[in-house]
């Protein structure tokens, strides 16, 4: 299996989209926040189409210093293996015990377990203020007052019992 090109946010993007810079029109905007480095290029091209960005909408995003391509390697099965063993078990020690910080929680992982979600069950243009809330969030309180939102969102698509599993799994 081949190494497919991708595009990632870089720290200017990132910025770009907290900050609702003048740098880019709604449809730029719309396909900046939708970059996760996760799509190949065949699901970039349909999302340019889709956010009716015009079609060199990459290269222009790359120039501007807002993304940045890397090579994805393909993404393991959601049953790997290594996902049940647990956590690291070199995780860094708390401050109390002289090794190292204690980690902080900025809502990570939840936040990318939202944005999965999004990803995988919504139409990311019609999502687009949710997918910006989330990624606005650093925090896990914030992050869970978005819970209800995201479950109306995914009760449209799929059903209310379904979204309520869906949301009950994070």
């Amino acid at each position: 299996m081949g190494i497919s090109p991708s595009y990632v946010k870089t720290p200017r993007g990132q910025e770009e989209i907290r900050s609702r810079g003048a740098l880019l029109d709604r449809p730029m905007r719309n396909l900046l926040l939708c970059i996760d480095g996760r799509r190949d290029m065949a699901a970039l091209q349909a999302l340019v189409k889709a956010c009716g960005a015009p079609q060199d909408a990459l290269r222009k995003l790359e120039s501007l210093g807002l993304i940045a391509p890397i090579a994805t390697p393909p993404q393991p099965s959601r049953a790997d293996p290594c996902d049940a063993a647990g956590p690291d078990t070199l995780q860094p020690m708390d401050t109390t015990s002289g090794f190292g910080e204690a980690p902080q929680d900025d809502g990570a992982p939840l936040r990318a377990r939202m944005l999965d979600l999004i990803e995988a069950y919504l139409d990311p243009v019609k999502t687009y203020t949710l997918h910006l809330d989330i990624e606005r969030c650093n925090a896990p309180p914030a992050l869970r007052a978005l819970l209800p939102e995201l479950e109306a969102a995914l009760a449209k698509a799929l059903g209310a019992a379904r979204a309520r599993a869906l949301v009950a799994d994070l």
